[in-house]
């Protein structure tokens, strides 16, 4: 699944460079004809396109609730989207006995043993479920 999205995103991006160079073809190439205007204006419309879609998928991921429709500021949303992914990664882990473990195989390790044991029926105090339970309401 992720590859197919990086190969579409790949695509459109090859395709807006595509139009990008089709546009500035025409453009040296223009006559007074109303034909090179009007394909002028359709690969400008379509460019304009890509990049407002662009801009306001990137606004969504940074999670900004305060973005106007009119705002243009695309560098900030870029940024902050790049910035909240790199909040979301974990730099270095503690396992059991106190080490800290930096490399993504040994964090990715460190956090399987973690929910592993976490989740496991096993070594669980039944009256001490039981006494937790009663104290839940039903609604």
């Amino acid at each position: 699944m992720e590859i197919s999205q990086k190969l579409n995103r790949l695509s459109k991006q090859n395709n807006v460079i595509a139009l990008e160079k089709q546009l500035e073809k025409l453009k040296l190439q223009l006559n007074e004809s109303n034909k090179s205007c009007d394909k002028i204006l359709e690969l400008e419309n379509k460019i304009k396109e890509y990049y407002t879609k662009k801009t306001v998928s990137a606004k969504i991921r940074s999670r900004t609730k305060w973005a106007e429709d009119g705002e243009k500021s695309t560098k900030y949303f870029f940024n902050l989207e790049k910035k909240n992914g790199q909040n979301k990664l974990w730099q270095r882990v503690k396992t059991e006995n106190g080490e800290y473990k930096c490399d993504i195989d040994s964090i990715l390790n460190e956090q399987v043993k973690f929910y592993t044991k976490l989740f496991a029926t096993e070594g669980w105090d039944k009256t001490a479920g039981e006494q937790l339970c009663q104290f839940m309401v039903d609604k």
